[in-house]
């Protein structure tokens, strides 16, 4: 860990390694010496039946059943020593430079939390030994939450890895020392930036604030992956793809809001569709290489499909039998009550009227919550 320590430059929970040297996914040396640990324990804690008279075999086995529940809640407690040591700290307040390591360190957290789910210390045959069948429910149970810890553990590790790699890529179009600082003026430089390809006469805009922001994404993407387990790249692009979309998302709401009633000028509207049919193809680019990848592409790019309708109701007439068949159309997405919530809180968002679902009650919605609060919370905040 010493010598690790020299190649980082900001304070971090413990040190991130690779798995082969300077290669490989990255790992911790914690997760080895955690199942050390607990692996000595569990073997000197057993009591050897051969060693003691019959009659003393029931006692060893209700003791042997309390040593391997104390063995797993001990991994389930790691769980949340991992947990408490991504949540202490914000990921995305901070300077550009930190952005990288930090990004790391979410890998290795990652990483572990998937190797712990899939080890044979969770294996019954593995830590059960001469545990009598009666005994065993508890152990099961005590086994399924803590691999849920790990599981749960995993995915708030991608969730705030998505969220380093987001801000790193609003960094790298406004060139601010802290990324979130970007965002209340996002849709402002974005339009600014349309008015500027006005001004330069060509076909083409050459300043697409969502094109450079996508190469930078691409690009991380393109160098972490090789340091993630294969499955994780995969919930990360997901994960990123989502939040993708809210920027957009965003940039929908204030243009609707400045308008108001009155149809969005042309040159906004066809630059917002370039926009979202170049977020689809960065995302469907990511995901080329990734085996067996046909169904996963399938569903990031049906991720989008909420967007392109929200598009439609941005560039038709509100009294429109488009616009009325859209919205029809939401309602339709809105299959299950979590997600129904979420479009009618998102049209509420954007001034959108309609038919959404008759299954969602008014006491649903959050009004309250503005369309910043909701991209800040969903997007960057675990």
């Amino acid at each position: 860990a010493l010598e690790l320590k020299k190649y980082y430059k900001y304070p971090l929970p413990w040190m991130p390694a690779r798995s082969h040297g300077s290669e490989g996914i990255f790992m911790t040396t914690l997760r080895v010496d955690i199942e050390t640990v607990l692996g000595f324990y569990l073997k000197v804690a057993k009591l050897k039946k051969e060693d003691v008279a019959e009659s003393f075999h029931p006692m060893i086995n209700s003791f042997d059943a309390t040593v391997t529940i104390s063995y797993i809640n001990a991994f389930h407690y790691a769980a949340k020593v991992y947990e408490k040591a991504l949540l202490e700290k914000d990921w995305i307040l901070c300077s550009v430079d930190e952005l990288e390591e930090y990004s790391f360190f979410l890998c290795s957290v990652a990483n572990d939390a998937c190797t712990f789910q899939m080890s044979s210390i969770f294996n019954n045959r593995a830590i059960l030994g001469d545990v009598e069948a009666v005994d065993d429910d508890a152990i099961v149970t005590a086994r399924n939450r803590a691999i849920d810890s790990f599981k749960r553990l995993e995915v708030a590790a991608v969730e705030q890895l998505s969220s380093v790699l987001m801000a790193a890529g609003l960094a790298a179009v406004n060139g601010a020392k802290t990324p979130m600082q970007y965002l209340g003026s996002f849709t402002k430089t974005w339009l600014d930036a349309i008015q500027k390809n006005e001004s330069d006469d060509d076909d083409e805009p050459k300043n697409s604030i969502v094109g450079s922001i996508m190469e930078k994404l691409s690009d991380s993407l393109c160098y972490v992956k090789n340091f993630l387990e294969g499955h994780i790249y995969v919930s990360l692009v997901s994960v990123l793809a989502d939040k993708a979309i809210l920027l957009l998302f965003m940039v929908v709401f204030n243009v609707h809001s400045s308008n108001k009633n009155q149809l969005v000028e042309i040159p906004v509207l066809s630059q917002l569709r370039r926009d979202i049919m170049l977020t689809k193809k960065y995302f469907n680019n990511t995901m080329k290489d990734v085996a067996n990848s046909t169904d996963k592409i399938d569903a990031l790019l049906s991720q989008f499909v909420v967007l392109d309708h929200f598009y439609t109701l941005l560039s038709v007439p509100s009294d429109s039998d488009h616009y009325f068949s859209t919205t029809k159309a939401l309602s339709a997405l809105a299959g299950d009550p979590v997600r129904a919530v979420g479009i009618a809180n998102m049209m509420d968002f954007c001034g959108y009227k309609g038919t959404i679902s008759s299954s969602i009650e008014d006491g649903c919605r959050n009004p309250e919550v503005g369309p910043d609060d909701l991209f800040l919370k969903t997007a960057f905040v675990s």
